[in-house]
């Protein structure tokens, strides 16, 4: 068996509780139906505090009834021990700890145990903090009109939050409303004359009252909006094309080999021509190509969209650790993988091609990093049959910008987990299992790989390559949009902020794993694997709760969904973290909204966009909408709130105090 250690570093991330869990005995429940593929052990090595009078281990199948079972950590010499025989799968880890005056902590992680390998996982718990914390937020669902009472408040802020679960706009007039409010013995009337209702407008700014500034000049969009159109309708997979594929004749080539690349846009205009690139570097799983007009050995300027052999070495470096990371958690690309049926995919080639050129001829104004087209799976006879004009290169590549390479590597290395992520979901999605996915889907499982991969290839959440520094602050500003309808640039924000949310809360990187390797697609898939990591809970409660991580800022697990939590899940020998997030110390992003016309600005303003209690508004599909007013902000003493229930049947009604 291959032997597997992961190092897990949990420092005040615990529950506190006043209570002790109720833990079942260990056992293995004998069936003769378990739907696994053999069996592997589990292993721990704990360090423990001083003065604790209990320490348990649980581990217990994601799949209910496949297996339970527990270890006294006190009684294990060491606090070492194993568990063998396990059925592989995903696995919940639950450390349970007791001090001596009865205060305990609690700490779940997600495992995945492999066939015939044997998982470690080694966590040091000596720096637990085990001093109970208050509850950072008060949550409360207004389900009938009338008033409601909030005692004891000392500097709190309050919110009335509005949320539209379903697939349906709601206008302002049917989303409920406050009607007046009663602070310290003082009333409050909430004005609601001349509020409009233009069905053009879905979200309104704070141009006139914000301090607005220019915001660092990174591209927002990784992809190419052509190639996201066939990307979310791919053509049919011709038979004789897939047998083509298997027999075809493969020779590798080597560095400083030329190939002629089909590309629309190398220039200004969307003309379809042959380019020339070098092939600059190889490594185990990468080809670097560069355009010959962009690939100078004698550069060393950083903006001068010129890339040489040193870049490209690294970049091919650079790719084979993400290749190692991304792989276990998305699947491969078609032809990767060692149990592929057409080894090495289209071209015959195992290696991934990547080429790099001056997307669109923009160099600094160049608004693409990168992108994925789906085209070059298909033989250019394919697509002409088909009365298409596109042209394919015919293997398994993308496409990065040489400018951003050149002067923001950080960014483009985030871009390669990107684009690899659309290139594996093409395979393990529609080729496996003929299903077509909305672009939502496939750009949220990208930035998720950026997400979770970004740290172990050495861009952390503070680097302005990471997607929480590049999509948060306009996650903050437009949280008011459907998350699950793609209109361009800003939904790179809108949709991230959800999936960011969704892992951190429901399952780390191993919901991840499923919701990017079981054979459904979009809304379908998301829900599968949210069931699967957390029953009793579907798609529509992660919407109607993801309101809690704008107001919630708890590092602990008490209940509230949180963008600042750490997760970590133990997958394929590899220790896989999503890191925790303060909104509230980021900058946002405001925007302004009008018929046919969208602005953002960059300010110094910190933490959600919070709406007045008359604002008018239109809920977008799946959205909410946080209100306050300066009387709510670091209020004191006590308050009744008289609400209006929504008439919308989709849309819940809160009040939360932070």
């Amino acid at each position: 068996m291959k032997n597997f250690k992961f190092l897990v570093t949990l420092i005040g991330v615990l529950v506190l509780t006043g209570c002790p869990i109720e833990i079942p005995e260990t056992h293995i429940e004998e069936k003769t139906n378990w739907n696994v593929q053999g069996t592997g052990n589990f292993a721990y090595d704990i360090t423990l505090p001083e003065g604790l009078i209990k320490a348990d281990l649980i581990l217990r199948s994601v799949t209910k009834g496949i297996y339970s079972g527990r270890a006294d950590l006190l009684g294990d010499e060491n606090n070492k021990g194993a568990l063998s025989s396990i059925p592989s799968g995903y696995y919940r880890v639950t450390f349970d700890l007791s001090q001596e005056d009865y205060t305990n902590a609690s700490k779940t992680e997600t495992v995945y145990i492999n066939k015939d390998q044997t998982t470690t996982l080694t966590v040091d718990f000596s720096y637990i903090d085990f001093t109970p914390a208050p509850d950072p937020v008060r949550l409360y669902a207004i389900t009938n009109s009338g008033t409601f009472n909030l005692d004891n408040l000392s500097g709190n802020d309050i919110y009335a939050v509005a949320v539209n679960k379903g697939a349906r706009f709601v206008p302002y007039t049917e989303a409920g409303s406050v009607i007046s409010y009663i602070l310290n013995g003082t009333k409050y009337q909430v004005a609601s004359t001349g509020r409009s209702a233009d069905p053009g407008i879905y979200n309104n700014s704070d141009r006139g009252d914000s301090y607005a500034e220019k915001g660092d000049k990174v591209p927002l969009q990784f992809d190419n909006p052509r190639a996201s159109e066939l990307n979310a309708n791919p053509l049919p997979i011709p038979a004789e094309d897939r047998q083509a594929a298997r027999s075809a004749a493969f020779v590798q080539p080597a560095v400083g080999d030329k190939r002629m690349f089909w590309l629309d846009d190398a220039g200004r205009g969307y003309v379809w021509q042959q380019k020339q690139a070098t092939l600059a570097a190889v490594s185990n799983h990468a080809n670097i190509w560069i355009l010959d007009e962009y690939f100078d050995n004698n550069s060393v300027s950083s903006t001068d969209n010129k890339l040489n052999t040193a870049q490209a070495i690294a970049m091919a470096e650079k790719f084979d650790a993400i290749y190692q990371y991304t792989t276990p958690i998305f699947g491969y690309e078609y032809g990767g993988g060692p149990n592929s049926s057409a080894p090495g995919g289209v071209d015959g080639d195992t290696r991934v091609q990547i080429l790099l050129y001056d997307i669109g001829a923009a160099g600094a104004s160049g608004g693409t990093i990168g992108y994925y087209w789906n085209k070059d799976f298909y033989t250019n006879e394919y697509l002409q049959s088909l009365g298409y004009s596109i042209k394919s290169n015919r293997a398994e590549i993308f496409y990065i910008n040489s400018y951003w390479a050149d002067s923001r590597p950080d960014v483009v290395y985030s871009a390669l987990i990107h684009e690899y992520i659309h290139m594996i979901n093409f395979n393990e999605k529609f080729v496996k299992y003929g299903l077509n996915y909305s672009t939502w889907y496939t750009e949220m499982l990208a930035m998720l790989g950026e997400d979770i991969i970004g740290p172990m290839i050495g861009i952390d959440p503070s680097n302005s390559g990471h997607p929480v520094s590049m999509r948060i602050p306009y996650t903050l500003g437009l949280y008011t949009c459907d998350p699950f309808f793609w209109t361009g640039s800003r939904s790179y924000g809108v949709t991230f902020g959800y999936g960011a949310y969704l892992a951190r809360n429901f399952g780390g990187a191993a919901l991840v794993r499923e919701i990017a390797q079981n054979n459904r697609v979009n809304f379908e898939s998301v829900n599968s694997a949210i069931s699967m990591f957390n029953p009793g809970i579907n798609f529509v409660n992660t919407v109607e709760r993801y309101y809690e991580a704008f107001v919630n800022n708890d590092t602990h697990d008490r209940g509230a969904a949180s963008f600042n939590r750490t997760v970590t899940s133990a997958i394929a020998g590899h220790q896989y973290t999503l890191y925790g997030f303060d909104i509230f110390t980021m900058n946002r992003v405001n925007v302004a909204l009008s018929l046919g016309y969208i602005s953002y600005w960059s300010t110094t303003e910190k933490g959600p966009f919070v709406y007045g209690l008359t604002q008018n508004f239109f809920m977008d599909y799946y959205s909410f909408i946080l209100m306050s007013c300066a009387d709510w902000k670091n209020a004191s003493g006590n308050m009744t709130v008289d609400m209006r229930i929504p008439a919308s049947a989709t849309v819940n009604l809160h009040l939360a105090v932070r």
